[in-house]
C-alpha cells in the first residue's frame, strides 16, 4: 500500500512541476527587415501604436511577434511587454501595426518594430 501511494505521489509531483515548467514557455520570434540601428538596453521607452500608425516618418526594422501557450504570460500587458523589450533590443522606437490573435487560452500578439526618421 505504501509503495502504490508513493508511486502516486510521485506521478503528481512530476505532472505537476512539468506543467508549471511547460507554462513558463512563451515563444518569440524577430524577423529583421532593415539592418543598422543600435540596439538599446531592454528596459528603454518605446511608443505603442494599437490603432493609428505614427504621424512622423518611420522604418520598418522588423516584425516581432510574442504569444505563449497557457498559464503565464498569457495576457494582453505580458505580450507587450515582452514585444517592447524586443524593440528595444533590436534599436526600435516604437511598435506599430500591432496585431492581435488568440494562441489557445492566450493573446498573441505581432507588431512592426519602427526606427524614427
Amino acid at each position: 500500500m505504501k509503495k502504490i501511494l508513493l508511486l502516486i505521489i510521485s506521478i503528481v509531483v512530476t505532472a505537476n512541476l512539468s506543467g508549471c515548467w511547460w507554462a513558463l514557455v512563451r515563444n518569440v520570434d524577430y524577423t529583421e527587415l532593415n539592418k543598422g540601428a543600435i540596439s538599446k538596453p531592454e528596459n528603454c521607452d518605446i511608443e505603442v501604436f494599437r490603432t493609428a500608425l505614427p504621424e512622423k516618418g518611420y522604418t520598418e526594422l522588423g516584425v516581432v511577434s510574442v504569444g505563449a501557450n497557457y498559464g503565464r504570460h498569457c495576457e494582453y500587458g505580458d505580450q507587450l511587454y515582452e514585444a517592447k523589450r524586443q524593440a528595444c533590443l533590436v534599436g526600435g522606437d516604437a511598435l506599430v501595426d500591432i496585431r492581435e490573435s488568440a494562441a489557445g487560452v492566450c493573446v498573441a500578439l505581432t507588431a512592426t518594430v519602427a526606427k524614427w526618421n
